[in-house]
């Protein structure tokens, strides 16, 4: 009896299924869920659209619908754990109003402390290389290329790149004529380099 206990029976990894809208499946789970949609005679509901999450969203959250204004903004919002005895020095630096007190509205400074944290942070550094691989996917050091500087302005901005903006950058990323000599530090990729150049700038930074 105890031998044929589910608890003891060994795990085994079951086979996939076949199905009839497999495009949906995001995950080797999804396919399970599917088959047993299929087998209902059941078909799985069309993708939701940006707008449609954004309702869901808010009827759930807070039970009324958005604006028209949140529905058409970009703007990402970040939440996360805060200490209020110990706040986070990168809170501090760009400006975090005291969780002890109520702040109408965030205080906007700009001291060389932000520039610094924003030009040598190993986060920041990091944030740039994985923009990156957005950009050019697989090739850091990869050429210039109009489509990879288009990616990298809608990952960063949230919009294409101007004309003016695509030639800049495309002459910024062409090799240099004097390339690095022996013993000489080298800097990092130009892909690289432009992300983190994006990331620096004013229009990533405030939400005019």
């Amino acid at each position: 009896m105890r031998q044929s206990h589910w608890a003891f029976q060994p795990v085994l990894r079951p086979e996939l299924p076949s199905v009839d809208h497999a495009g949906h499946a995001a995950n080797p789970i999804d396919r399970f869920i599917l088959a047993r949609l299929d087998a209902a005679g059941l078909s799985p509901s069309p993708r939701a659209d940006r707008r449609t999450l954004i309702r869901r969203a808010y009827l759930d959250l807070i039970g009324l619908p958005p604006s028209p204004v949140d529905v058409h903004n970009r703007h990402r919002t970040l939440y996360t754990y805060i200490d209020r005895e110990k706040l986070a020095e990168i809170y501090r630096v760009f400006d975090f109003p005291s969780p002890d007190l109520s702040a109408a509205r965030r205080p906007r400074t700009t001291v060389p402390q932000q520039s610094l944290f924003l030009l040598n942070n190993p986060f920041i550094l990091a944030r740039a290389d994985a923009l990156a691989r957005i950009a050019v996917p697989g090739e850091a050091a990869a050429p210039a290329d109009p489509e990879g500087v288009q990616r990298l302005y809608r990952a960063v901005l949230q919009r294409p790149a101007a004309p003016e903006e695509v030639a800049l950058a495309l002459d910024f990323l062409r090799p240099p004529s004097n390339p690095a000599s022996a013993g000489e530090e080298i800097a990092a990729p130009p892909w690289s380099q432009l992300a983190q150049a994006l990331l620096l700038s004013n229009e990533f930074m405030f939400a005019d």
